[in-house]
């Protein structure tokens, strides 16, 4: 029952604020999430912080100045999805409770992580955590569907569990007396001198008490010397002698939601629909009613120091009130994304562009209108509903474009191609920031879906290197489109299921496009240099029957940097090397791995959901189990990521996509989107105009490895001090180079100027020679 200790160095903390990093200043390994953290679900309070929690993490916002910071798993959380929040003022620590009833406890810059109740496989049934009650130095009670907790705020143990096979919904300590709120009504129990785990022991408070016969008591705080309770809907409250009188009843439409006494009054949630309002109590029993027109759905409210109301509010944005008034009513928004739903990410040099989902996993429809969004730097930019008319309902004056699943940056203009799986492909233009084209149906040769011919599905989009966009046009009788760099219109037929999925475009312009389904395998195409004649068109359906594809489901495609084609199944990668896929001879192989000394192949038990390839060729394989990094032939396992050995929000990996400019792995998965510095970058056949070396000068107080960007790929490098002596040599990693600030004996290198010589081998591209310089200063 003792905490689980764990120690991090959080990049920001709860009390002093973080480090502020650019997308291309991330250290090597560093992870980032980007959580939607546009609303604060749970909110709490230090002398100088608000605390909120968003779906996927933490937000604390500056009394003062309304300065914002946030922390997320990759800064010491345990977890992602948080249920509710807590701040000990007399420990000056905070309580994060997690949706599967983990719990971290936040002292400093110190996470201590207590597992006691998520993993204790004692407690039959629910094992959910319904609130904390903080009660003096070191006593606190937990309330369960299971029972009570007594909970040390200062040693982090638990003195006793009261089983009840009731769920207790809310606690509090008043007159000596612990109460306890459950469905089934009101108990309580003395302090001092009882057994409080024996619950048997606790005195149910009847009609006596001045409470109804039947009682489901949902809250409890205290304020005024008082004890206050929802009960059956209605306010109570004890006077001197512990009786209960009614105080307040909201109207047959509302619901008293929550009782908050973190403020200079008692706080009453009161919920109409999806609008909540504030009754601010007084000891005498009266009140000020808020109104209506700030809070949504309110799971709680705080007042600070200048009077300001604060919410914990399941819809965006954050918001609070000035004063007691809705109509003091403030909002505020940051740049991060709009959702934490993604389906896929690309990229035009530095920006990347994210495409919010609207498939489910099965590929029916999952009715998102989260648009698109743009990340450049620490940039984010969302165009929805809300910023782009058409993207509307057509009741709502738009042209329902839902569902946006894949999307294609024009590679020369400021433009996007969006690609909705229900209506079709739009144009937008990023300079006007509207849209300009919207192709479905009805004015192209795009078609709807077979069996649900109204909507016209776009399921993957891709560029060639001439210019034109292909795209899958969903469950179509002709589902293979492209649309010519002059703006020409054509479409194919192919063998097999129509469920085409997103499309890979190979060194040899060959099209390889997964065919969603069991039983289903991969399509590849070429339009053999004239995509108007379609007699020379070269296709094959590869499938089981005809590969060395074993799995029942080809779920993705990845082209390496080598031009081979890796496949991702239901049972493991298959990879094609063949110079021509076209000819029955070209099968693919499964590379072979030893497992436990027996040759098995790579990865024979993973459902392959996304596969990317970083700057030095590495596999990385996006799994139901997380993520496996290979080496270049997929043979050697380089590392391995899930969720409890990293801050990988979650084991289902989706979309997996490399930006080879800043070396950041972007990770989809069903808990949000983050990304993870590399070691490698894009590798080219010719050194950069600008490489250079990160971090440049080397400080003092930096401890870490040096990269050296914009290399040729695999360069050589030789790192001499200033008199030409050799101090280090490798080879880069795809464009990258790391050096660990080291000479060869380990001994870290002295203060001074050192030059980074770099050359390629490749004679076919001619010999490329650069020099740059790294000031190191101790």
């Amino acid at each position: 029952m003792q905490a689980e200790i764990k120690t991090a160095l959080l990049l920001i903390t709860f009390i002093f604020g973080h480090t502020v990093w650019s997308q291309s200043e991330l250290a090597l390994g560093q992870w980032v999430s980007h959580i939607a953290y546009r609303e604060g679900q749970q909110v709490t309070q230090s002398p100088d912080k608000i605390m909120l929690s968003s779906s996927r993490g933490l937000m604390t916002i500056d009394k003062n100045d309304l300065s914002v910071d946030f922390l997320a798993k990759e800064d010491g959380l345990s977890d992602a999805t948080i249920s509710q929040l807590y701040f000990d003022k007399i420990h000056d620590q905070l309580i994060v409770i997690y949706t599967n009833q983990n719990i971290d406890v936040i002292r400093g810059t110190e996470v201590i992580n207590i597992p006691f109740i998520s993993v204790n496989t004692s407690i039959i049934g629910s094992k959910n955590i319904q609130q904390l009650y903080i009660h003096d130095n070191n006593q606190a009670f937990i309330a369960t569907d299971f029972g009570i907790l007594g909970f040390n705020m200062e040693n982090l143990t638990f003195p006793f569990t009261a089983f009840t096979q009731l769920k207790i919904n809310a606690l509090a300590v008043w007159n000596g007396q612990l109460f306890a709120g459950s469905d089934e009504g009101l108990y309580a129990v003395a302090l001092e001198g009882s057994n409080l785990s024996d619950f048997g022991s606790w005195r149910f408070l009847d009609e006596n008490s001045g409470l109804p016969q039947w009682s489901q008591v949902s809250h409890l705080t205290v304020k005024n010397n008082s004890l206050y309770a929802v009960v059956n809907n209605a306010l109570y409250r004890t006077d001197s002698v512990g009786r209960f009188d009614i105080i307040f009843e909201p109207a047959d439409n509302e619901s008293l939601t929550f009782l908050s006494s973190d403020g200079s009054s008692l706080m009453a949630g009161v919920r109409n629909g999806n609008n909540t309002k504030i009754l601010f109590f007084n000891p005498e029993n009266t009140f000020e009613d808020g109104g209506y027109g700030c809070g949504n759905r309110v799971s709680y409210a705080i007042e600070d120091e200048q009077g300001r109301i604060w919410f914990g509010d399941e819809w965006d944005p954050i918001k609070y009130q000035k004063n007691r008034s809705a109509a003091s009513c403030q909002r505020l928004t940051f740049s991060v994304p709009f959702t934490n739903i993604f389906s896929q990410v690309r990229f035009k040099r530095d920006k990347a562009y994210l495409a919010t989902g609207g498939v489910s996993e099965d590929f029916g429809y999952a009715w998102t209108r989260s648009g698109f969004s743009t990340l450049q730097g620490n940039s984010w930019n969302n165009f929805n509903p809300e910023r782009i008319p058409d993207f509307r309902p057509e009741n709502e004056g738009g042209k329902d474009f839902a569902n946006l699943f894949t999307l294609a940056p024009h590679p020369t203009e400021n433009k996007v191609y969006l690609g909705s799986y229900l209506s079709g492909v739009m144009l937008f233009d990023e300079d006007k920031e509207e849209v300009t084209e919207h192709w479905d149906k009805n004015n192209s040769i795009l078609q709807g879906a077979v069996g649900d011919v109204e909507r016209t599905r776009i399921s993957g989009m891709a560029f060639d290197k001439d210019g034109n966009l292909w795209m899958s046009n969903y469950l179509s009788p002709k589902p293979l489109v492209v649309r010519t760099k002059d703006e020409n219109w054509h479409s194919f037929s192919v063998p097999g299921n129509t469920q085409l999925h997103q499309i890979a475009i190979d060194l040899q312009g060959n099209k390889w496009i997964p065919v969603y389904g069991a039983g289903n395998g991969i399509v590849v195409f070429n339009e053999n240099g004239d995509i108007a004649d379609t007699s020379s068109d070269k296709i094959r359906y590869i499938t089981r029957s005809n590969s060395e594809i074993t799995g029942n489901r080809v779920n993705c495609v990845a082209v390496d940097l080598d031009g081979s084609i890796w496949v991702g199944t239901d049972e493991g990668p298959v990879v094609f090397e063949c110079g021509d896929p076209f000819v029955s001879a070209c099968r693919g192989n499964r590379r072979r791995v030893v497992v436990d000394d027996i040759p098995a192949p790579l990865l024979r038990y993973e459902d392959i959901l996304s596969i990317a390839v970083d700057g030095a060729n590495r596999k990385w394989f996006g799994t139901r189990n997380g993520i496996f990094v290979q080496s270049p032939d997929g043979i050697t396992e380089i590392a391995r990521f899930e969720v409890n050995n990293s801050p990988l929000l979650n084991n289902r990996v989706t979309y997996l996509s490399f930006n080879g400019q800043t070396g950041e792995m972007f990770i989809v998965t069903p808990d949000g989107l983050q990304s993870f510095k590399t070691s490698t970058t894009e590798g080219r056949r010719v050194h950069s105009s600008q490489v250079y070396a990160f971090p440049n000068p080397v400080r003092p107080d930096y401890v870490g490895d040096i990269a050296i960007k914009g290399l040729v790929r695999d360069a050589n490098v030789k790192i001499t001090d200033i008199s030409g002596k050799l101090v280090y040599e490798t080879t880069a990693l795809g464009g990258q180079a790391i050096w660990n600030g080291r000479d060869y004996n380990g001994n870290r290198a002295s203060s001074g100027v050192y030059l980074v010589f770099s050359a390629n081998e490749d004679i076919s591209f001619g010999i490329e020679t650069m020099v740059t310089k790294i000031l190191i200063v101790h």
